[in-house]
């Protein structure tokens, strides 16, 4: 279950859309590398993690995230610390049905569900 197509829209810095099967692999959290623009912070449904993490809350950053590399290997993603917000993400579409997710500014962990991208 390793994400295949990650795309960042450079129009606009604020959180738009991510993409996952909701009913089985919940992501969790997301930050963006500017340098790169590849997801480099997630997690996911506590019922599939089995890997550590941890969250920096006075700096507003997410650490380090993994999660079961035997089953559902994704590797370990590194943030970026001169952004602190994700930005835009979707996922390949033939494997995982995409979903919406809106960002809350400054708190990586926490997100909110919106039915369409915007």
């Amino acid at each position: 279950y390793k994400p295949e197509v990650w795309a960042y829209n450079e129009s606009n810095y604020k959180p738009e859309v991510w993409a996952y099967n909701e009913s089985q692999y919940k992501s969790e959290v997301w930050a963006y590398n500017e340098s790169n623009y590849k997801p480099e912070v997630w997690a996911y449904n506590e019922s599939y993690k089995s890997g550590v993490c941890t969250y920096n809350e006075s700096q507003y950053k997410p650490e380090v995230w993994t999660y079961n590399e035997s089953q559902y290997k994704p590797g370990v993603w590194t943030y970026n610390e001169s952004k602190y917000k994700p930005e835009v993400w979707t996922y390949n579409e033939s494997l995982y049905k995409p979903e919406v997710w809106a960002y809350d500014e400054y708190k990586p962990e926490v997100w909110t569900y919106n039915d369409k991208p915007e």
